[in-house]
């Protein structure tokens, strides 16, 4: 914060004292010695002025020394709320970086009224301060924000911020060319009642990115083979069971409450509450009750069984690689879906045209987000994650690698893929097919749009970015497989 000092000169006024020298007597010898004693009466009203004259001057000597030191101190040592309102919001950040390194989010409840407090660009996204802290959190908890200055206007505060600890150029998991900013680096705060109530962004809204789930698939299914998203609905009271992994899976509850019966180890982890880290850990065969924003893998050939409650329903989004490529598809054939060969392995992955779809159980909706055709496989063994990033308006994604494969989702808005290098596809729109884009030696492939549904796929080894060219926040759900050794 820069302070311009004042420099004040006070001037006194031009005074001539009244003339105290002894008086001029014609013949002092001639003065009887009575004469020349002090007169009470007559030197008082003279002693008097010189007193209040000297007061007088002192005192405003003393005023113009204090206005004038005031003046050369900064605004926030002038200010006691301003010198406040700054040591409140320098705390906050304190206690963000804490909930972010500990997972912990009730730090902030001590800080910033989180059940109002709403960052900038939530509308179409759902995330608010706690939300993108505990992104972060799942992220890198060695993330830091770093405050680098700070400007106080009574309860208004302007922070400007840097981002520490996270020097990799990665984006999750994959060699990155550009850069992300999960914060914003310029925030604007209100300060009432010693919490921070207000929180807005300037500029361009940052990237948010969530990480969602994430499993070791061990061994890849042989190439080809799939990879997709599936959304699950189950109403109130309703089952699916006698379910078989054909291969390692995550779900994830997304609402409700969601028991999950496994016949073998199985591993769930949780982003935790206020107070609470979250859940990481393996737990043996039995019945397993997930709440929202938690998740379970299921590694390959365990027997499962999903159950939702006798008064609450259950969303869940499912995750998988599964070896084949679906089947022909012509006039007197179809493939099955890649949610009905998920859930339903046991079946002919082709049947005839004329055959009815798959019957679910009752009570029980399957929607089938996206699922791509992998075509070679790179590496043997791969983690898979499944991440959301939200792109600001007119906001990118920088080109990053796909080690061995990535399935992008449109959730909200649109989006332009780029190709760089490789090879992928892009479906425009839900119910489309496929088109193939090919990078152009060293142009990308560019104007491929991609709308609210629909999704691209990048084979292993393919470069690509992502552009937001809509005036609105872009939504992706970003399913990767990366290498085992280069999961950090």
């Amino acid at each position: 914060m820069t302070s311009h000092s004042r420099h004040v000169v006070i001037r006194a006024a031009t005074h001539t004292p009244p003339d105290l020298s002894p008086l001029r007597l014609a013949d002092r010898g001639s003065v009887p010695t009575s004469v020349l004693s002090w007169h009470p009466a007559e030197t008082t009203p003279r002693r008097m002025i010189l007193l209040l004259g000297t007061v007088l001057f002192v005192v405003l000597g003393v005023a113009a020394l204090l206005f004038a030191v005031a003046m050369d101190m900064p605004a926030t040592v002038r200010s006691a709320p301003g010198a406040v309102n700054e040591a409140i919001a320098r705390r906050f950040y304190d206690a963000v970086n804490d909930a972010v390194r500990t997972g912990d989010l009730s730090f902030l409840d001590h800080m910033a009224v989180t059940n109002t407090d709403h960052m900038a660009g939530e509308e179409g996204t759902g995330c608010d301060l706690r939300c993108r802290v505990s992104a972060l959190h799942q992220l890198d908890p060695a993330l830091r924000l770093e405050v680098d200055d700070v400007l106080v206007d009574v309860d208004r505060v302007a922070v400007h911020l840097s981002i520490k600890g996270n020097d990799r150029p990665a984006f999750l998991g994959l060699p990155l060319r550009g850069n992300l900013a999960p914060w914003s680096p310029v925030d604007f705060l209100r300060v009432a009642d010693g919490q921070i109530v207000e929180m807005q962004a300037v500029g361009d809204l940052p990237t948010l990115v969530e990480p969602l789930m994430g499993t070791s698939l061990g061994a890849l299914p042989p190439a080809p083979y799939r990879l997709g998203l599936v959304r699950l609905t189950l109403e109130p009271n309703s089952a699916m069971t006698g379910l078989s992994a054909t291969g390692p899976i995550s779900l994830l509850v997304e609402s409700g409450t969601l028991v999950v019966h496994v016949d073998q180890l199985s591993r769930v982890q949780g982003p935790g509450h206020a107070g609470d880290s979250g859940r990481d850990e393996i737990r043996p065969a039995g019945v397993i009750v997930l709440s929202p924003g938690e998740r379970i893998a299921l590694a390959a050939n365990t027997g499962y069984a999903l159950h939702s409650t006798e008064n609450q329903g259950a969303v869940v989004l499912s995750a998988a690689a599964v070896a084949g490529d679906g089947g022909p598809t012509n006039r007197w054939v179809r493939a099955r879906s890649f949610d009905e060969i998920f859930f339903i392995p046991d079946e002919l992955e082709a049947v005839a045209q004329t055959s009815a779809p798959t019957a679910w159980p009752p009570g029980v909706r399957s929607e089938l987000i996206a699922y791509g055709i992998i075509e070679t496989r790179l590496v043997e063994s791969a983690e898979l994650e499944l991440t959301r990033v939200t792109l600001s308006p007119h906001g990118a994604l920088p080109v990053h690698d796909a080690s061995a494969s990535e399935l992008l989702v449109v959730e909200t808005g649109s989006a332009i893929v780029d190709l760089v290098a490789g090879e992928g596809a892009v479906r425009p729109k839900m119910g489309t097919s496929l088109m193939r884009i090919l990078s152009q030696g060293d142009r990308a492939a560019r104007g491929r749009e991609v709308a609210r549904r629909g999704s691209a796929v990048l084979q292993p080894g393919a470069s690509a970015g992502v552009r937001n060219v809509a005036a609105e926040p872009l939504v992706l759900l970003i399913l990767t497989l990366q290498p085992e050794s280069d999961v950090r």
